[in-house]
């Protein structure tokens, strides 16, 4: 059963006020379902990817300016070398005396077994500050009893005649 004829039927029985207000109405009602149902979601889903972006401009941003904060502490930086009795000296007047040792041609190498945390950091702190010395390397790695500590300062060309004496 085809509705087409029976609705051009009761069409052609409207008067022609009649189907312009029909018309409107279904237009009407057309023009609300496509605002309601297709540009509303439409427009939320457009401020979500609006706002996921500005959240993720100002990430980029941040981390922009933290590397650039990185890379501007790299270049002030200064790895200037140390000897060994400065290196021995701090270690001891910062608790750290029981350290092992060992050169490694213009670098030493010292390994910290099971120290605190603070006292690791704030002799790195105090080498940075006083004698703008910093670690090459460094590996931390925490236990129960403390922090492990491996790391590489580089060393003044050491006369081998001069550590004999």
């Amino acid at each position: 059963m085809n509705p087409i004829p029976s609705l051009r039927r009761w069409w052609a029985a409207r008067d022609r006020r009649e189907q312009w207000l029909v018309g409107t109405m279904c237009l009407m009602l057309a023009t609300f379902a496509y605002a309601y149902g297709v540009l509303l979601p439409l427009n939320a889903l457009g401020r979500e990817a609006s706002a996921r972006y500005d959240r993720a401009a100002a990430d980029v941003l941040r981390v922009r300016e933290q590397a650039g904060a990185l890379r501007a502490m790299r270049q002030s930086a200064s790895t200037r070398p140390l000897d060994l009795a400065t290196v021995r000296e701090t270690l001891g007047d910062a608790g750290l005396a029981d350290a092992t040792h060992r050169l490694d041609g213009d670098e030493v190498e010292i390994e910290l077994q099971d120290v605190e945390a603070a006292a690791l950091f704030a002799w790195l702190e105090r080498l940075r500050l006083a004698h703008s010395a910093a670690p090459t390397t460094l590996h931390v790695e925490r236990r129960p009893a403390g922090v492990t500590a491996r790391l590489r300062l580089p060393l003044q060309s050491v006369d081998p005649r001069a550590g004999a004496r």
